[in-house]
């Protein structure tokens, strides 16, 4: 009980102008299966997997979808319920050949108990013919893959479509990070290609609001990664400076002026900044932007190496403020898939020998 003349904190409304769930106390809840619904029909029907060498197939409907999903919110915490069972159709066809093969996918346990990497994706084809087992093959192998990145995809973005809305700012309240959770959405905390392990910031995060430049507000939090390359500082640090090598790990134009204050422009325009600070093999601040974010808003990425002239290995601190609270995830997941695992795959930064 709260002593005469202070306020019990669950009920202080200074905090909240518009006093709603005040210091996040109270149990909200929001159905999300409407939108769970529609997004999952959108993320795999018409979901196209081909094989060079074999041939082409497509997710020709998601012929049933069973289940709910709710959004949760108690003290603070972000609770995500989902159950789905999902069946779908697929067709395709052997390159070269006429013959249509047709089949099915069902996943009997997309829930929010279950990581990406743990859902059960079953496939199936009718007939016994050479073309109907190529295809059932690669459906069960580049098949399975394509659809587990898309359960993946839907568990990222129900997060950030209900996140910031269910979370309401205080003066000095810390709250769940939304992204704080990537290994139970199924974002592997390791390297696969190397056994290294991703370090990310603590569960709690301070939620901060920065005004824009048009007036508005938005919700804002930190990301903190550790990545560890088999190569020596000086070489990562020319993967990202050097343009001809970024446009090789990126596989796209990159347009650098490599300098305090030069501006870089790289995936098509969907990334661009600039340049504050550049030591040597060391370390590269940069001001950093999706071109979804709010225009005038800027994260700060600082890129910090460490070299281990025993091991042969750099380590790679990455500290990147103001980042969207609804982008949190979607910039974790891009920073391991479109930087780390490219560099090692177009490099060899991610070959370590016993």
């Amino acid at each position: 009980m709260a002593k005469w003349g202070e306020g019990d904190p669950r009920w202080i409304v200074e905090d909240r102008p518009d006093h709603k769930n005040v210091n996040n106390w109270h149990w909200t809840e929001k159905d999300a299966s409407g939108w769970s619904r529609e997004k999952l029909r959108q993320l795999l029907d018409g979901l196209v997997i081909e094989h060079a060498s074999i041939g082409r197939c497509e997710i020709t409907e998601l012929s049933e979808i069973t289940g709910e999903a709710t959004a949760n919110n108690r003290k603070g915490k972000l609770i995500f319920l989902y159950e789905w069972v999902l069946k779908l159709k697929w067709k395709g066809k052997c390159f070269g050949k006429e013959k249509e093969v047709t089949g099915t996918i069902e996943i009997p346990n997309l829930s929010d108990e279950n990581t990406a990497d743990e859902v059960d994706i079953e496939v199936a084809t009718k007939g016994n013919s050479s073309e109907s087992n190529l295809l059932l093959e690669m459906m069960k192998s580049k098949g399975k893959e394509a659809v587990r990145n898309k359960i993946l995809e839907y568990m990222t973005e129900l997060r950030d479509r209900y996140a910031q809305d269910l979370i309401l700012p205080t003066k000095s309240s810390t709250v769940e990070n939304p992204a704080s959770t990537s290994s139970s959405m199924g974002i592997n905390s390791t390297n696969s290609s190397a056994g290294v392990k991703l370090r990310t910031e603590p569960i709690k995060k301070e939620i901060k609001r920065v005004p824009t430049e048009r007036g508005s507000h938005v919700n804002v939090g930190d990301l903190e990664l550790e990545q560890q390359f088999h190569c020596r500082a000086e070489e990562l640090y020319r993967a990202l400076t050097v343009p001809d090598m970024i446009r090789a790990f990126t596989g796209g134009n990159a347009e650098l002026e490599v300098k305090p204050g030069g501006k870089f422009i790289l995936f098509g325009g969907n990334v661009s900044g600039s340049f504050e600070e550049l030591v040597e093999n060391e370390k590269i601040v940069q001001s950093w932007r999706f071109q979804s974010w709010q225009p005038g808003h800027h994260s700060r990425v600082v890129f910090s190496l460490k070299d281990d002239p025993k091991e042969g290995n750099t380590i790679l601190q990455l500290k990147q403020t103001g980042v969207p609270i609804q982008d949190i995830e979607r910039t974790r997941e891009g920073w391991k898939r479109y930087y780390w695992d490219a560099m090692k795959r177009t490099f060899g930064f991610g070959s370590f020998l016993c």
